[in-house]
């Protein structure tokens, strides 16, 4: 089957066990009830992907491409973004590059990166850019100068709805390009036909002399970012601008490697994974050469690091000058006294979490560790009693004495309706068992 107006997977979205045209896709723009569009799986921002069978709100481009950008049923639902997910976690890369077609020609000559998200009707200074936005811009705008395409070529991703570059750099630190390739419509949307710019039947898909710069142009374009992630210039091509700075993080006593979450201060956010040394316990991170940095390296049971980077300290291409070594925390006990009524039976829980992560046991009256120094959580709960919660900086050994008590309901709400509440500002609904600010 050769249909150049699709772009999802063959995913029998619709249930009905078959793949047929006229009944599960159809051979123009839109209307295709089966497949997945691969680009809105991803778990960032799903939620606002479209629904099976959506139509598209496409007033800025020359056709309606209803149910083209199916989001499917769940994130991660497709086992080609599962694929993406394994390869990106466990290889970790620095930059990447993904190359998309414009059906319309009307986003074509593009590249795109994460992240500028603004919602519609706000302005550019709404904008919620991403933390690395300085270098990723930067970079970007030599991959579109190189590529020849015009100053406004180059994008931010402003829609959240599930797409790769957002989620490769969120989850792994890895900046991810999306290049539209073909050539810009300049008609678009005046005539009453689309002019599709990329693929035309007649011709030869980017291999007719009409095209023979677009293969040459992307192929200079990527290898100058393998350049930047090499930290090496080559003669003949643009000069790398970027500074990288790299190390191993290792364990003082030791010298083995640590699995290290490391952090640039001035490009951090909670949108962010942590960005975490490899199984080498090595890191990367492209910075200006001409800025300051905070660099902060943490790990379970170690002191955590911290070092200024000064601009003069920094050089175009690699600066592997930045090994630390961690040295471990001292432990000390933490201990635990419960006590319960004589009539409970049933389990206590113990939920401890420090700043890297959370654990959860079960305990009968007493408990104790021995752990490194760090600030502590420790919830103490069983069914029928009332929660008791400890926070405590892990300084020295410490003892603490627990009772629970019989749990005292003080509200007791089924949401029937809203009779009971005075709504104080918004437009609060109930719909089934959810409690929401606004119907949609």
């Amino acid at each position: 089957i050769e249909d150049h107006t699709y772009r999802k997977n063959i995913r029998d979205a619709n249930n009905n066990g078959t793949f047929i045209e006229t009944q599960d896709w159809e051979r123009v723009v839109g209307l295709d009830e089966d497949g997945v569009d691969l680009n809105r799986n991803y778990d960032i921002n799903w939620i606002h992907g479209h629904t099976h069978k959506q139509n598209t709100d496409s007033k800025n481009i020359c056709y309606d491409d209803h149910y083209d950008l199916y989001r499917g049923e769940t994130p991660f639902s497709e086992r080609e973004i599962q694929a993406i997910d394994s390869l990106a976690n466990v290889n970790r890369f620095l930059l990447s590059i993904a190359y998309h077609s414009s059906r319309s020609g009307s986003i074509a000559e593009s590249v795109i990166f994460p992240w500028g998200w603004k919602d519609k009707g706000q302005t550019e200074d709404d904008r919620k850019i991403s933390p690395d936005y300085s270098v990723i811009s930067k970079l970007g705008n030599i991959i579109r100068e190189i590529l020849g395409f015009p100053s406004e070529a180059l994008l931010p991703q402003t829609s959240r709805t599930g797409n790769a570059h957002d989620w490769l750099y969120r989850e792994t630190g890895c900046i991810q390009y999306l290049i539209e390739v073909g050539e810009f419509n300049y008609d678009h949307g005046i005539g009453d036909e689309p002019i599709n710019s990329y693929y035309n039947p007649e011709d030869d898909l980017l291999i007719d002399n009409k095209y023979h710069e677009t293969i040459e142009e992307n192929l200079e374009a990527f290898f100058y970012l393998m350049m930047t992630a090499a930290g090496e210039n080559i003669s003949g091509f643009e000069t790398i601008s970027l500074s990288q700075i790299t190390g191993i993080v290792s364990d003082e006593g030791s010298n083995e490697p640590v699995d290290a979450i490391v952090a640039i201060l001035e490009m951090d956010g909670l949108v962010l994974k942590p960005r975490i040394t490899d199984e080498f316990g090595r890191f990367r991170r492209l910075l200006h050469p001409d800025s300051s940095y905070t660099l902060v390296v943490s790990a379970p049971g170690y002191i955590t690091d911290t070092t200024t980077i000064e601009s003069n300290e920094l050089v175009a291409g690699i600066n592997p000058q930045f090994d630390i070594n961690l040295d471990s925390h001292p432990l000390y006990q933490l201990k635990l006294n419960i006590q319960t009524p004589d009539n409970n039976t049933g389990n206590i829980q113990v939920i401890r979490q420090d700043s890297f992560s959370s654990d959860t046991a079960t305990a009968t009256n007493n408990i104790a560790w021995f752990l490194p120094e760090d600030y502590y959580q420790v919830t103490v709960t069983a069914s029928g009693f009332s929660p008791t919660v400890i926070e405590t900086l892990l300084n020295g050994n410490k003892e603490y004495s627990i009772y629970l008590d019989t749990e005292q309901t003080i509200i007791d709400e089924d949401f029937i309706d809203l009779s009971e509440w005075e709504i104080q500002s918004g437009d609060w609904t109930l719909d089934g068992e959810a409690l929401s600010t606004q119907s949609e």
